[in-house]
């Protein structure tokens, strides 16, 4: 069996990446963006990249991410025209419809697979309408890090991560902002903290910025998807609805989930992760 791989963001490309480690068969990759680099990190070892789509009439399967860039669309739109069956495996636990839209039109894959059961039910919810398959599959990404969740490493600093985008006009920056008011009240040893950009974001877009706020503590800005080192090395993690903070769970660090505004809910199903608000 020839299985084609469509990815571009960074979620979906360490599930599919690790679903590749775990399966034996044969791939053909159609990777952008900072996926590229995460299927060689994980799987170490150099890709053969293919950029022409039509390639994947070559496939018996294909199985995409579902990020915010066209590219997975695009390559569930052409696996369907060469009549091939196409998966995505979701990789969050929110905007599910909107991941299928292009230019105002739905584009949806023969199946979907989820990675746990409130993903599961929320996609039964959100596509009740559409023909589609709903599967639960054990998610790759966190099966890796069940393994390797022994592994030590000595705590370095506090970490935050940018999710890129926030509803309702609130950014990281803003979050990060008030953040740095509360974090002293959290009696963590640390004084540096770690300010992991988004895949998608320039370093510029926050350097003036941080650069000029007055704290007690090192912010460092890092643009480095060494993202499980950077949690393992952490004291506390600290984001806003970001995947980020369900990895720092699963490997037992101190999480905290930002929620300082009223138009922002916590949309992470994991009861024992902290949150955050301006009562703090």
């Amino acid at each position: 069996m020839l299985i084609g791989l469509v990815a571009n963001d960074a979620g979906g490309a360490k599930i599919l990446s690790n679903y590749v480690k775990l399966n034996k068969q044969n791939y053909i990759f159609f990777l952008k963006g900072p996926s590229k680099k995460i299927f060689e990190e994980t799987l170490k070892k150099k890709i053969k990249n293919n950029f022409n789509l039509n390639l994947l009439k070559k496939c018996d399967l294909v199985i995409t991410g579902t990020g915010a860039s066209n590219h997975e669309i695009n390559g569930i739109k052409k696996s369907k025209e060469y009549g091939v069956k196409v998966v995505s495996f979701l990789d969050h636990w929110v905007k599910y419809k909107v991941r299928f839209k292009k230019n105002k039109k739905y584009i949806y894959p023969n199946e979907i697979w989820t990675g746990d059961r409130y993903s599961f039910e929320k996609a039964k919810n959100d596509f009740h309408k559409i023909n589609i398959k709903i599967k639960i599959k054990k998610n790759p990404y966190f099966e890796a890090l069940n393994k390797n969740i022994n592994v030590k490493v000595k705590k370095k600093h506090l970490l935050y991560v940018s999710s890129a985008k926030q509803s309702g006009g609130v950014t990281d920056l803003k979050i990060f902002k008030k953040l740095l008011k509360i974090i002293p009240s959290l009696n963590l040893k640390s004084k540096k903290i770690i300010f992991k950009l988004h895949p998608s974001e320039a370093i510029k877009k926050y350097k003036l910025v941080l650069n000029n706020i007055s704290n007690d503590y090192q912010v460092i800005l890092i643009k480095d998807d060494r993202l499980e080192y950077l949690v393992r090395s952490s004291e506390a993690v600290f984001g806003c609805n970001s995947m980020a903070l369900v990895v720092a769970y699963k490997l037992k660090i101190k999480t905290f989930n930002c929620i300082f505004r009223k138009n922002i809910v916590s949309t992470l199903p994991y009861n024992n992760i902290n949150i955050l608000n301006e009562k703090k």
